[in-house]
């Protein structure tokens, strides 16, 4: 079969199949190397000796139950009267809500007493600066006073509320620079076609310059083709049963700072999987809920875009890295996420999945 746009010899007739495929389209296999394989194992070892301490599985024990009596069930009596009539604890929890979080707060930043007379002007300016960006970008474009409700509802119903913060930064491939490349690319192999055509090997000085001018103007092209169309700061609440000390020595919440790792679990369907990483998932777990309960061996026979696969956002701060591991699955997802297509996005409905939380109450 001749490749599309090369010539054919005379003679030759084009033998008939399937169109090639683009080579931005195909995906390369996924290879996993040993080391990845065993260090991925490692982490999975470690996330799962977190989900199965006993402190944390009766802890979230603890958190259904008291989920079950805001909403005014008791599940300590028969199912026919676990209803209550007035839920108190409901009542108590909105009032403490509102006591504790009435408005958004107002940030205020000023120059400290070691700025320099003649910079203190200037500081201040930056000082205002900086409170504007911070009612703008945190208050009000993370939703903070929403995503606060529900980080004090958490807090009281199971004593544990997380938030995540992060910045984003989504960054795209300029059209205009990619054009720029394809025609500097185009340029290298019409000089260098020239070059090798020359009889006299010293003749070709000239075209040998314009080759380097052109590699160079290449990679100053290929540095700069990435353009950041939007970036900023990104608040999310985490279910307290979704994050994950993996660290033995800690044996106080409040000392996860010095945590070797956290965990971020995240449940995503087989297409975010695709889309996000670029491969079929083939050894991984699959569940049937949010609740961890894994599919039957029938329906984890049956490959369907809906199916459920536990993933791990693990930030490792000794390693200063963060990576990404599935239950069941070998090595690491981020095996070779610059070959994803970065336009892909998740629908709203992938999204919501990907962070979904209590499937019974939102809010809980």
């Amino acid at each position: 079969m001749t490749m599309p746009g090369a010539p054919i010899a005379a003679g030759a007739v084009p033998q008939p199949g399937p169109a090639p495929t683009p080579p931005s389209q195909v995906k390369p296999e996924r290879v996993v190397s040993e080391q990845d394989e065993a260090l991925a194992k490692d982490y999975l070892k470690r996330i799962e000796a977190a989900k199965t301490r006993p402190a944390f599985s009766k802890f979230i024990e603890t958190a259904k139950r008291n989920r079950q009596l805001l909403r005014g069930i008791d599940p300590s009596l028969p199912e026919k009267h676990q209803r209550m009539r007035t839920n108190l604890h409901y009542s108590n929890m909105v009032v403490t809500r509102v006591q504790v979080y009435a408005k958004d707060p107002e940030y205020s930043v000023r120059p400290s007493e070691g700025v320099a007379d003649d910079k203190l002007e200037a500081t201040k300016a930056l000082a205002d600066t900086c409170e504007a960006v911070l009612q703008s970008e945190l208050v009000k474009g993370c939703s903070l006073k929403k995503r606060a409700k529900r980080l004090l509802t958490s807090t009281f119903t199971t004593s544990v509320g997380w938030w995540k913060l992060i910045f984003q930064e989504d960054k795209r491939t300029d059209p205009l620079i990619a054009n720029q490349i394809k025609d500097t690319q185009d340029n290298l192999m019409r000089i260098q076609a020239m070059r090798d055509q020359l009889d006299d090997p010293t003749a070709g000085t000239d075209l040998d310059l314009q080759l380097a001018k052109l590699h160079e103007t290449l990679k100053g092209l290929q540095a700069q083709s990435e353009i950041s169309i939007g970036r900023g700061l990104a608040l999310d609440f985490v279910l307290p049963e979704d994050l994950l000390v993996l660290d033995e020595s800690i044996r106080e919440l409040a000392d996860y700072p010095r945590a070797f790792a956290l965990a971020h679990r995240v449940w995503m369907t087989r297409r975010m999987m695709r889309t996000r990483w670029g491969f079929e998932p083939k050894g991984g777990k699959i569940f049937s809920d949010f609740k961890g309960t894994e599919a039957s061996s029938g329906n984890a026979n049956r490959v369907s875009d809906d199916d459920l696969f536990e993933v791990f956002e693990v930030w490792d701060q000794d390693a200063g890295r963060v990576l990404h591991v599935a239950s069941g699955e070998k090595g690491f997802l981020d095996w070779i996420l610059s070959s994803v297509d970065k336009d892909a996005d998740f629908s709203d409905e992938e999204d919501d999945l990907a962070y979904a939380a209590d499937p019974d109450d939102a809010d809980f």
